[in-house]
């Protein structure tokens, strides 16, 4: 049971990582991961929703991954949990 309340722990941590690290995106970076993630939209589709070619929406969604991803591990060696 300790090791489920520590791995419990370390998803809160993550989750409150993520949460923070979204809410230092600009307004469209945030609505275009909403768009990605729950509209179930094609990338096409996305793309004309947002006025920029697929090929473009790919790379600024890899760009916004990957500054999530860095934002979060950043942050958990801050709080010494990565």
């Amino acid at each position: 049971q300790a090791g489920d309340e520590d791995d419990d722990r370390e998803w809160a941590h993550r989750r409150d990582a993520l949460h923070s690290c979204m809410e230092g995106l600009t307004d469209r970076a945030r609505t275009l991961l909403s768009d990605v993630y729950w509209s179930r939209r094609s990338c096409e589709e996305l793309a004309a929703v947002h006025g920029r070619r697929a090929d473009a929406l790919r790379m600024a969604i890899s760009r916004l991954r990957r500054k999530l991803k860095d934002c979060i591990e950043r942050r958990l060696r801050e709080r010494g949990e990565q």
